[in-house]
């Protein structure tokens, strides 16, 4: 029984994060709810996303962040010239995270 209950806790823990939706937009594997084309959201912090994107194989990137006292940016810029996007911004406000993708443009 206490196993069972220390797995619903950690399922119900992994499962708030947002991290167990597994979207492809563009080539990128994200975590969270889509909300908008090329838009998502979810509850992981930002260290979280970049962790679950490299988890899911998105290495190639040059990250470049900033923070404010009510927001957090990090904004990640594909170096690989056949990519489908071009960047990927990331923005924690409000305890919740936004993902936008940038398409490469044509």
């Amino acid at each position: 029984m206490k196993n069972l209950t220390l797995a619903l806790v950690f399922l119900l823990l992994f499962a708030s994060l947002n991290l167990s939706a597994n979207n492809r937009d563009l080539g990128v594997n994200l975590p969270g709810v889509k909300i908008d084309k090329h838009l998502y959201r979810s509850t992981a912090k930002i260290y979280q996303v970049i962790k679950y994107i490299r988890k899911k194989g998105l290495t190639s990137y040059k990250k470049e962040s900033f923070e404010t006292r009510k927001v957090s940016v990090t904004h990640l810029k594909s170096l690989k010239a056949r990519s489908k996007w071009e960047g990927i911004n990331i923005y924690r406000y409000k305890k919740l995270t936004y993902i936008y993708i940038i398409p490469r443009s044509k």
